[in-house]
């Protein structure tokens, strides 16, 4: 259950189907509020980190899909949801260059697009948990 819930998130996130030759933007060098990080990592924690929420709070900042979305994000296929991921990928890597300086107006840009992709995460985690044990 607990890889389960792992590789459930890690599809959503999008450094998770970047570039095979920077190892997911690990060797992607940048400044995160003048601290030294790398895509991957400002991706995986720090972008999270840095909403001030805890678990819950966050869950339910974002927790609001319409039907619509609802339905769209349950019924996509594992390539669909790992293509959806992988262009949110090249969107960040067009936009973020290497020893980029990261901090307040980084996060204005992607904070939505963050959200988004831990609900997607996250609803078609519950999909699948139901589909297990419903």
């Amino acid at each position: 259950l607990r890889m389960l819930v792992h590789m459930a998130g890690d599809l959503c996130q999008p450094m998770h189907v970047a570039r095979k030759e920077d190892l997911g933007g690990n060797r992607v060098s940048v400044l995160w509020f003048n601290e030294k990080s790398n895509l991957h990592r400002v991706w995986d924690e720090q972008l999270i980190e840095y909403q001030q929420l805890s678990y819950t709070e966050y869950a339910k900042a974002i927790n609001h899909p319409s039907a619509v979305q609802l339905y769209n994000w349950q019924n996509t296929s594992l390539k669909e949801n790992v293509y959806e991921s992988y262009l949110v990928c090249n969107k960040i890597y067009e936009t973020t260059k290497p020893d980029s300086k990261l901090s307040y107006r980084y996060n204005f840009d992607w904070v939505n697009t963050l959200n988004q992709q831990l609900l997607k995460g996250g609803i078609r985690l519950a999909k699948m948990l139901n589909d297990i044990y419903g």
